[in-house]
This record gives C-alpha cells, sequence and structure tokens, in this order.
C-alpha cells in the first residue's frame, strides 16, 4: 500500500470488506487481542501466526520445543506492552527485546502468573505468536500505532516506537502527514522521527 495518503478511505473500505465477508457490525473495541485477529483475517489483513492460546502460564512449557528460535508472548487484558515479551532463545535462556535483558524461562512464567492475577478468568489467556520482523529497516522492533476516532473519523494517528529509551512517539494526521514537531516528543522531551509506515 506504501504510504498512506487517506486513512479515513481505508477504514471505511475496511469496514466494507468486513461486513461483506459475514463479519455483521463493525467492531467498536479491538482491545482483546483474539478479537482484532479475527477481524484482521476477515479482512485479509497480514498479521502474525499465532502459535498456542494457553489458558495459563505454565502452559507455555508445552510449546517451547515447537517454537522458533524468536517469538512473542502476550497475556490477555493488558495494554501497550504491559506483560508483552519478545523473545529470542540462546542456550536455554531468552532475551526480551522489550526488556532489553536476559530472563529465564522460569521468570518468564513467574512474571507472567503474578500479571494475570488481576485478570478475570474469562477473559485470560496467553497468546504466543510469531516474531513478525518490522518493514522499516531501522529497527528490530516493529513500530505500534494507535488510531484516535472520533464519529467514524480518524483524528489523529500516534507512532511508538519501542527501540528508543525512553520510548519515542510520532504524531500523524488523519493522512499520515506529520504533525507540527512540537508534538512528537519522548516523555524525556527529547524531539522523535517520523517514520511514514510501509505495508
Amino acid at each position: 500500500m506504501g504510504a498512506i495518503s487517506d486513512m479515513h478511505a481505508v477504514f471505511k473500505r475496511f469496514e466494507e470488506r468486513f461486513k461483506q465477508n459475514g463479519g455483521g457490525d463493525f467492531p467498536v473495541l479491538l482491545d482483546d487481542k483474539l478479537t482484532s485477529y479475527k477481524y484482521a483475517d476477515q479482512l485479509g489483513v497480514r498479521r502474525p501466526k499465532i502459535y498456542g492460546v494457553l489458558s495459563n502460564a505454565s502452559e507455555l512449557a508445552r510449546l517451547l520445543e515447537h517454537l522458533p528460535s524468536r517469538f512473542v508472548v502476550k497475556p490477555s487484558g493488558f495494554a501497550s506492552a504491559k506483560g508483552v515479551y519478545i523473545l529470542e532463545e540462546f542456550n536455554g535462556e531468552y532475551y526480551d527485546y522489550i526488556s532489553n535483558k536476559v530472563i529465564t524461562f522460569n521468570d518468564i512464567i513467574s512474571e507472567l502468573e503474578a500479571l494475570l492475577v488481576d485478570v478475570s478468568s474469562d477473559d485470560r489467556y496467553i497468546l504466543v505468536e510469531e516474531f513478525v520482523k518490522p518493514s522499516v529497516n531501522i529497527s528490530m522492533l516493529p513500530f505500534d500505532y494507535k488510531f484516535f476516532i472520533h464519529h467514524d473519523e480518524i483524528f489523529e494517528i500516534m507512532q511508538i516506537d519501542r527501540n528508543t529509551s525512553p520510548i519515542s512517539y510520532a504524531f500523524f494526521d488523519r493522512d499520515f502527514q506529520p504533525l507540527d514537531a512540537s508534538f512528537n516528543r519522548s516523555f524525556d522531551g527529547v524531539a522523535c522521527q517520523h517514520v511514514v509506515p510501509i505495508n
């Protein structure tokens, strides 16, 4: 798709494709990971391959021998990168690209179990999925995007770069045109670079 020139039109096309493919009403909230993946599938949009959906952290052990050296673990019920591990295995230990530290399998299990205590049992699961290489070759981790919508209109897009420390944010208008540089800061005030996404 290249640089996106009209995000509103893209959003409307997604809505139409969703309904044409039997998706029913267009979902208002896509904060649940499995719901958003089902939605992406109905649209024919690429998404990471799912290796497993686990009901508790200890089930991760049974998947380990079947996983590639790089994979992602995401617990339900959280936003941003809370509880997310982007892992690469090295001789029985794991490097986590989110925290930039080496972590053991037992540490991962313990941390996930502690996090999931506060998630309702009806909504609790752990997604184990494919590590997706970023399409922009300037970073290890793909950028995250948040679309701010008001009355069916995209009015702002936030690009989140977790490769920087601290995390940096850049803001675009609905047509993916960079907003004034004064809007684009990390939390410590460092200016951030806009990177136009590539599909």
